[in-house]
């Protein structure tokens, strides 16, 4: 599945965000370097620029200069922080096509979850619910993995339920899309003839994404060189 890459939007917004950033670092320095004459060194109009009735003497200039000093640095820091800031937004958005890193929350071969599919949690309560329901036949019952809503959810690939060991799944690549995640897994079952635990089983793995609204779809591949049930 090919996905195409979105343009505009944020990248026009975060532009003019700089902007108005630059203009604010600026705006002290122009101050400092108005020259004599009524000239600025900058080709800018603020909305409030400097004006003196008479010619400034140089100890006046110096004593200006000691006095603006202070406030151009605070404002060039400020603008340096917002400046980072805007850079740090730009540089963690994700357009659709764009690989997502994840972590394993769980995986194995034994589920309360029977259904073959995906499961996605989004908040705390939602995914205490969804590992009840995947450790109802563990005791005691562990705890859930620690995921961090604010900025993670949860998504789960289940197999469903097999008559055998020898299955299992694998989350391979998650990729953004335009209106969701595009999760690819991998599906891993005995060759013909192969020997295996006869033991009922159900396949599942779990991982925590970053966090992203919209749909999440699924797409099973089977493994190289492996046979469906």
């Amino acid at each position: 599945m090919r996905l195409r890459r979105l343009s505009g939007g944020w990248s026009e917004r975060s532009t003019n965000s700089g902007a108005f950033c630059l203009r604010r670092v600026l705006r002290p320095l122009y101050r400092l370097h108005r020259k004599p004459d009524g000239a600025t060194l900058f080709p800018m109009q603020f909305d409030e620029p400097m004006q003196h009735d008479e010619p400034r003497s140089p100890e006046a200039r110096s004593k200006e200069l000691r006095l603006a000093a202070p406030r151009t640095i605070r404002w060039a820091m400020l603008g340096l922080l917002v400046a980072g800031f805007l850079a740090g937004c730009r540089s963690s958005a994700v357009s659709p096509g764009d690989v997502i890193p994840f972590r394993t929350l769980a995986r194995g071969y034994q589920s309360g979850v029977s259904d073959a599919g995906v499961v996605v949690a989004r908040d705390e309560d939602a995914w205490r619910a969804l590992w009840r329901r995947h450790a109802a036949t563990v005791l005691p019952r562990p705890e859930p993995p620690a995921v961090d809503f604010e900025r993670e959810m949860v998504v789960g690939v289940t197999l469903g339920t097999r008559s055998t060991g020898g299955f299992g799944v694998e989350v391979a690549r998650v990729v953004a899309a335009e209106d969701g995640l595009f999760v690819e897994a991998t599906e891993r079952a005995p060759a013909p003839g192969a020997m295996v635990p006869q033991v009922i089983t159900q396949p599942f793995h779990m991982v925590a994404v970053p966090r992203r609204e919209g749909d999440v779809r699924l797409s099973m591949a089977p493994r190289q060189g492996s046979s469906r049930e």
